[in-house]
């Protein structure tokens, strides 16, 4: 029987390195969970991170740490922005196709049919936080 790999969020990007010092406020898996479920749901900038953690605040209380509340967004944007852009994307990678391979495809197929919709009623687009 083959062994599929974790699609668990925390086990792919617990590997990517902080850029920050160690008094941030804010823990670095906060900051990624927050972004990725904002641009899955359609933020196209630093303010929409901000604004769909907010929205969401309760939601993610029951799984994220949020020890200051929801990171501003000049947060977002400084500390994604010195993530180093090769081991985030590795990370991204070794995570996407874990999932991938967890769900036979269907992950990405329902993922992609929402995409866009929710904040901006837009057609589905693939996400990116860049």
């Amino acid at each position: 029987m083959e062994v599929l790999a974790s699609a668990r969020l925390l086990d792919h990007f617990a590997q990517v390195s902080d850029p920050r010092s160690a008094n941030a406020r804010h823990p670095l898996f906060d900051i990624f969970v927050i972004a990725l479920c904002a641009v899955i749901s359609g933020a196209e900038g630093w303010e929409d991170m901000e604004e769909y953690g907010h929205a969401q605040v309760e939601w993610f209380k029951q799984f994220l740490a949020l020890p200051h509340g929801i990171p501003s967004h000049d947060t977002f944007r400084r500390v994604l922005a010195r993530l180093d852009p090769d081991e985030f994307t590795q990370c991204f990678l070794t995570w996407t196709q874990a999932l991938s391979e967890r769900s036979e495809g269907r992950a990405w197929r329902s993922t992609a049919k929402r995409c866009g919709a929710p904040l901006t009623g837009l057609p589905p687009r693939p996400p990116s936080i860049w």
